[in-house]
């Protein structure tokens, strides 16, 4: 377990545990910044004298998408609100519920924050017992009145990143590409909430280009960065050219196995491509940093709403993004992407999230 500042040790129902306490964040985890969200006028002292709580997910900070995302949303949310911040990285899921029961014991937090869905079953059990507290779940949706669960469409993004991959891996004028027609996946787990990704990526690609291929391969784990670069030089090896990688910390080795066999990959959660400008496609963002900078200052606001708030491409909650990149993409390739967007967001056009719904 890796946490900041002093140990707090809380004796629970048999638990030593220790929670880190401390009234400023360290500097944000190196990565390219995406737009902060809109907020009304000077909020420079909305958040004085209150605290956030966050546990992030055991794969730990430095994943350059997932965990640093929403770090970056606390550094902003410290930065335009003045509220102060506490964290921690537990080492195993096991660490869970015990950290979320300590921070709220404490009564110290405004808001407590369990950054991925492999938190949910903590926060159940957790939640009830301090029915005064609020509670944020990414990417889970816990039913209790005091918990606010963001879920994000990320299929949609996904489909529109199929489009890109499909239409570049047909065009042999660019860099990187093979012309074999295939495509790549690699998740962390292979689980429903990963599997959704793959199956818009899949679906997107056969949209424009039904013969295209995807083959798909699961870590099975999301700090493994070097069995997610093993994957990926196997799918590079099978033809692969470009591959899109959701695996949070193990996505690393995804980019770095396309940098050394100079394919192409697509990053995910954040904007990826400065990793590798010559060997990134485009990212797929999840704006969890955005997300949780308005969640905060809703707290503050006394405008915070418990319950499911799912965001997608309507919403800003989901995107894709060839920023940084020094891969061009075609002007008639984002028209591609621009027509199915648009079909998106009027509900025209319903995105698989399973494989087998995908022809």
């Amino acid at each position: 377990m890796k946490a900041r500042s002093i140990f707090l040790m809380v004796v629970s129902t048999f638990l030593l545990v220790g929670l880190v306490l401390g009234g400023c964040a360290p500097a944000a985890p190196q990565a390219e910044p995406t737009k902060a969200p809109e907020v009304s006028t000077d909020e420079s002292t909305l958040g004085a004298g209150h605290q956030v709580a966050i546990v992030f997910a055991s794969s730990g900070l430095g994943d350059k998408s997932f965990n640093d995302s929403l770090f970056k949303g606390a550094v902003i949310a410290q930065e335009r609100f003045g509220i102060s911040w506490d964290y921690v990285e537990p080492s195993a899921e096991s660490d869970y519920e015990p950290y979320l029961r300590s921070y709220a014991q404490t009564g110290s937090y405004d808001l407590i924050i369990s950054n991925g869905f492999s938190q949910g079953s903590s926060l159940e059990k957790v939640a009830p017992d301090f029915a005064n507290l609020k509670f944020m779940i990414i990417d889970s949706v816990v039913d209790k009145p005091n918990v606010g669960s963001f879920v994000f469409k990320s299929e949609e993004a996904a489909y529109l990143a199929g489009i890109v991959a499909a239409l570049v891996t047909k065009d042999t004028s660019v860099s990187h590409i093979n012309g074999e027609n295939k495509l790549g996946f690699v998740g962390g787990m292979d689980i429903p909430l990963i599997e959704a990704f793959a199956a818009g990526f899949k679906a997107g690609a056969k949209s424009v280009n039904p013969d295209v291929e995807v083959l798909v391969s699961y870590v099975g784990a999301w700090d493994d960065p070097a069995k997610a670069k093993e994957l990926a030089l196997a799918q590079f090896e099978q033809g692969a050219d470009i591959i899109y990688q959701v695996a949070s910390l193990g996505g690393l080795g995804v980019i770095e196995g396309a940098s050394e066999a100079g394919y192409l990959a697509i990053g995910q959660d954040d904007n990826q491509n400065y990793l590798a400008p010559d060997n990134m496609l485009l990212s797929v963002l999840k704006m969890i940093d955005n997300t949780a900078v308005l969640a905060i200052h809703d707290v503050l606001a006394d405008k915070w709403a418990p319950g499911v708030h799912n965001l997608g491409l309507a919403d800003g909650g989901v995107d894709v993004t060839n920023d940084i990149s020094n891969i061009k993409i075609a002007d008639s390739v984002m028209a591609e992407v621009t027509k199915a967007r648009e079909a998106i967001v009027s509900g025209s056009l319903t995105v698989p999230t399973a494989l087998a719904d995908v022809k």
